[in-house]
């Protein structure tokens, strides 16, 4: 785990502790922040990694970050206390964020840095509460145990405020916990510059094979599955047509027969690495297929940017969570009944896939942009004034 940071960190270098996945890296007189991470994956570096670099690179902010593995291999329940308190007496955190954190000892390291006077904020980009089985039993497992969730309930309840993702999140969970404060956070930031570029080559489709691509986690099956019979019916009638998967998703069954015209691509340790990855599979159509359903009503548009930075238009399925980024011309959205007449459009045009890109883009810069993303993260923990006054933030109360 440690190494996976250190790639993402570029250039953090090693730690000065054992315990940590990224320590601080020594700049005086700025605000630091602790994070505790359940892992160190795409929400934590899209949400607080790449941000908080970019403050830091500016000499602005100091963070360092511990996931439940290095918790779990440094801490006993009885140390918590003494690891909080030593750390406030030579760190003197401004803020502690939990970034989905639960276990192993949750509660216990909330307690102790407020023992302390040190503000603890719980993230969240989903409504971690109400899993559905649609995640499958991997997520569940992780997830959804009766002792996470009782951590993660006690952490949300006691915190004092709750970040999340997206508006409709912070409303389901104002709903939850209505005596909390509740911000909500700028997300996701558009990474494109962290992908290093290359020419492409131009083409029709009647002069090259045309790719349509989905990136995903294995969470996500049965919301892919959503396209597949729009997939089965355009490669059976245009040959030209390959689709490949990236991530821990599975190729679906149907698509097995098409034999070399479909690959599957496994995950890569890191999230710059990622990327890179899914700039070099020079895909021409990312599919962002949703199931409209409550769990997913509270996702972030994250897969469009991250389709974006790597230069891939993006068909998605048409409900509240990718309208927003999408309605201005900057993709095609596809009602459930609809994904075959859309995917055709995508595949047979490439004119409007460049404008598409185009125009989400530009979304995508103006409306994500990294520095605005960090600036959101300081004023939900109130680390935007000197003397660390309050600002109106975008809160639900």
């Amino acid at each position: 785990m440690t190494n996976l940071i250190k790639r993402v960190a570029g250039g953090v270098g090693p730690p000065k502790d054992r315990r940590w996945d990224v320590p601080f890296v020594g700049l005086a007189a700025v605000p630091r922040i602790v994070i505790f991470t359940d892992r160190a994956d795409a929400t934590y570096c899209a949400t607080f990694h790449y941000p908080l670099r970019h403050l830091q690179a500016k000499g602005s902010v100091d963070f360092a970050v511990m996931s439940s593995a290095g918790v779990r291999s440094s801490l006993s329940r009885t140390a918590v206390r003494g690891f909080a308190r030593d750390l406030v007496a030579s760190a003197a955190p401004r803020a502690v964020i939990f970034s989905r954190y639960a276990t192993p000892f949750g509660v216990e390291l909330l307690d102790a840095f407020r023992l302390h006077d040190v503000p603890v904020f719980y993230y969240c980009d989903d409504d971690l509460l109400n899993l559905p089985q649609a995640l499958g039993e991997g997520v569940l497992a992780t997830h959804g145990s009766s002792q996470v969730l009782h951590a993660r309930r006690a952490c949300l309840g006691a915190a004092d405020g709750i970040l999340v993702s997206t508006p409709h999140l912070g409303t389901v969970l104002n709903a939850q916990f209505p005596a909390q404060r509740i911000e909500v956070l700028l997300y996701p930031p558009y990474l494109g510059s962290l992908v290093k570029r290359a020419s492409r080559p131009s083409g029709s489709a009647g002069d090259r094979a045309v790719t349509i691509g989905y990136m995903g986690s294995k969470g996500h099956q049965r919301d892919l599955q959503i396209a597949v019979p729009a997939l089965e019916d355009l490669m059976e009638r245009l040959p030209a047509i390959r689709f490949e998967t990236f991530g821990t998703i599975a190729m679906p069954d149907a698509l097995h027969r098409f034999g070399g015209r479909v690959a599957a691509h496994g995950p890569r340790g890191s999230y710059g690495e990622f990327l890179q990855t899914l700039y070099d599979l020079r895909w021409d159509v990312g599919l962002a297929p949703l199931a409209d359903n409550a769990f997913n009503r509270c996702r972030s548009p994250i897969k469009i940017l991250e389709y974006t930075a790597c230069d891939i238009p993006t068909v998605a399925s048409d409900m509240s969570v990718y309208r927003p980024v999408l309605e201005s011309g900057g993709g095609l959205l596809a009602a459930d009944h609809a994904w075959g007449a859309a995917l055709e459009r995508a595949v047979t045009d490439p004119q409007l896939r460049g404008a598409c890109l185009d125009r989400v883009r530009e979304t995508c810069a103006g409306r994500f942009g990294l520095s605005d993303v960090a600036a959101g993260i300081m004023s939900a923990l109130h680390l935007n004034q000197p003397n660390g006054g309050r600002l109106q933030c975008s809160g639900i109360s």
